[in-house]
C-alpha cells in the first residue's frame, strides 16, 4: 500500500488509476494523515484472487507450499496473497524479487529477499 499527499494527486491521477488497476492500492495524505484509499475495483479483485488460488493449485502440484505460512506472510506485511505468493516463491527459491509495489517491497526487505537496484524504496 503506498502513501500519497493529496497535493501530488492531480498531477499523478493517470498513472495512480493505472497502478490501481493493476491491483495496487493507493492511500492519499494530508498533512501525513491518511483521507481517503484508491482501492481496486471489487470484481477484479475477486477475479484475481480466484486466479492466484488456481495458480497455487497448479503450484501445489509441482511444489510443497505451505498454505498457513503463505497466508501467516501476507496478514504480517498486510499483502495481498498474490504478492505473498510471490514473495514465497522468491524466499523458497533464493530468488531476486522485482517490483514497484512499495508494501511487497518493504515485506522483501524485511524477510531479507534481494530486490533488483531501482525498485521501490
Amino acid at each position: 500500500m503506498r502513501k500519497i499527499p493529496a497535493s501530488e494527486v492531480k498531477t499523478h491521477l493517470p498513472r495512480l488509476l493505472g497502478d490501481v488497476e493493476r491491483g495496487e492500492t493507493i492511500v492519499i495524505t494530508r498533512h501525513g494523515r491518511p483521507i481517503a484509499r484508491l482501492v481496486p475495483e471489487n470484481a477484479k479483485r475477486r477475479e484475481e484472487t480466484a486466479k492466484v488460488f488456481a495458480e497455487l493449485d497448479e503450484l501445489r502440484k509441482t511444489q510443497q507450499i505451505d498454505e498457513d505460512r503463505l497466508l501467516a506472510l501476507a496478514r504480517a506485511h498486510k499483502l495481498s496473497i498474490y504478492d505473498a505468493a510471490y514473495l514465497e516463491l522468491a524466499l523458497c527459491e533464493s530468488l531476486t524479487l522485482a517490483t514497484l509495489d512499495t508494501a511487497l517491497a518493504d515485506a522483501a526487505r524485511a524477510v531479507q529477499v534481494p530486490l533488483l537496484d531501482g525498485e521501490a524504496r
